[in-house]
């Protein structure tokens, strides 16, 4: 009998690591997990709205509060930024803005803000935080996933009482050479005429999810827009691609109010061979199909990474 018990407790122990692993796996995750602290954000925040620049976290805190940009209670440097924090930072740049203390027109602190905001804290989270993610409204999972054709992707896509921009209609190659130009053809509709930006967001087997690329819509493609986001895949980060790297590049369209319509994902393979790059199909085959911007982000190898030379993830 004490043998068995023994061996059972042996058993036991050897689990043990296994079932600590996997506990935090099933767990809600937290805010503290996203691992911005208010005092570099305030440093960044300083810099895009144009009212000075300094690397210490406290006079930039002081700088922002006395044109009237804070959080409820005030700028705390060591406490993490929260959805809440970013609400109230929020506001108090609106009344900035109509009290004339920025000098900046309210279309360019919407995108400027956007940007930071996403690339100081919505980058920062883990995978499986969306439910943090909330600066802004964002969708459910479930995005539309545009295989190589062009297609109607439905609509309207709204939230509760909250009309969003719309996709209608998306395209891309599905590989092509590491260098080359990709175009990604988008078709969208505002019902409110406001249409702010073009997000662009690459995840890259191997190395993970790159910065958000910004798009600024220009004013007459406000209600409606057709056109393709352009870009050229040579990066200075990576003098070469190992073969078959794959992406995926996901496209989504804001509102000023910032609300986010539907996302297209598109998978792309970089691949060495010749790739026929076919005309586009409809809606974006009639003639009048602008360039609506370049997306800029360099890719990695990440092979290479750590090598004499070669460069570090940013």
């Amino acid at each position: 009998m004490q043998k068995l018990i023994a061996a059972s407790a042996i058993v036991f122990l050897f689990f043990i690591p296994v079932i600590s692993y996997a506990q935090p796996e099933q767990k809600a995750p937290s805010v503290s997990h996203v691992l911005v602290r208010e005092g570099n954000f305030a440093v960044k925040l300083l810099e895009v709205l144009k009212l000075g620049t300094t690397k210490n976290e406290a006079e930039a805190e002081n700088m922002l509060a006395s044109a009237g940009i804070a959080p409820k209670n005030g700028w705390i440097a060591d406490y993490p930024l929260t959805p809440d924090i970013i609400g109230e930072v929020r506001k108090a740049i609106d009344v900035a803005l109509d009290s004339g203390k920025i000098a900046m027109t309210k279309d360019e602190v919407l995108m400027a803000v956007q940007v930071l905001i996403d690339n100081q804290w919505r980058m920062a989270a883990a995978p499986g935080e969306e439910q943090v993610r909330q600066y802004g409204e964002y969708p459910p999972a479930g995005s539309t996933v545009s295989p190589g054709w062009s297609q109607p992707l439905g609509g309207p896509y709204t939230r509760p009482g909250i009309p969003a921009p719309i996709i209608t209609h998306a395209y891309a190659i599905e590989k092509g050479r590491y260098g080359g130009i990709l175009k990604i053809y988008i078709e969208a509709d505002d019902p409110n005429d406001e249409m702010l930006g073009i997000a662009t967001v690459v995840d890259q087997v191997g190395y993970g999810r790159y910065p958000t690329d910004w798009i600024y819509v220009k004013p007459q493609y406000k209600h409606h827009l057709l056109g393709y986001l352009q870009w050229n895949t040579f990066s200075s980060n990576a003098p070469r691609l190992r073969e078959w790297t794959r992406i995926a590049i996901k496209v989504s369209v804001f509102d000023k109010a910032r609300h986010e319509s539907n996302e297209v994902v598109f998978p792309f393979e970089f691949v060495s061979e010749a790739v026929s790059n076919p005309p586009p199909p409809a809606p974006f085959n009639n003639g009048n199909v602008s360039l609506l911007g370049h997306i800029h982000i360099n890719l990695f190898e990440p092979q290479d990474m750590g090598r004499g030379g070669a460069k570090e993830r940013p």
